[in-house]
């Protein structure tokens, strides 16, 4: 919800609001452990701050969230060794993590 209002007032060229907005959301993920949506957050909030004229903050914050991104390990975007099914020529991917077996198509 926060990072839609957040948006929402970057839409409207309210940079400032916007700003107060995802680091609510920043705040949330932190509390519960979440991994995954907190390099999301923290991309979003670079944006903002870059737009609001403070890059070295912005820098820092997408340095961090490259960091959190690595260590969330998101099997459905990495991590898969390619399969052959004997069925389908195409191919598809299987995640070295959890094993499932994606389809490129």
């Amino acid at each position: 919800m926060d990072r839609g209002l957040g948006l929402t007032y970057e839409l409207r060229h309210d940079s400032e609001r916007a700003i107060e907005y995802y680091e609510r959301a920043l705040a949330i993920t932190e509390e519960h452990g979440e991994l995954l949506y907190r390099s999301y957050v923290l991309c979003w909030l670079a944006t903002a701050l870059w737009r609001h004229r403070d890059p070295a903050r912005a820098n820092r914050l997408l340095a961090q969230a490259l960091r959190v991104s690595r260590t969330a390990k998101r099997p459905h975007e990495h991590e898969y060794v390619p399969t052959n099914t004997g069925v389908d020529c195409r191919g598809s991917r299987k995640c070295r993590a959890c094993g499932r077996v994606y389809s490129r198509w």
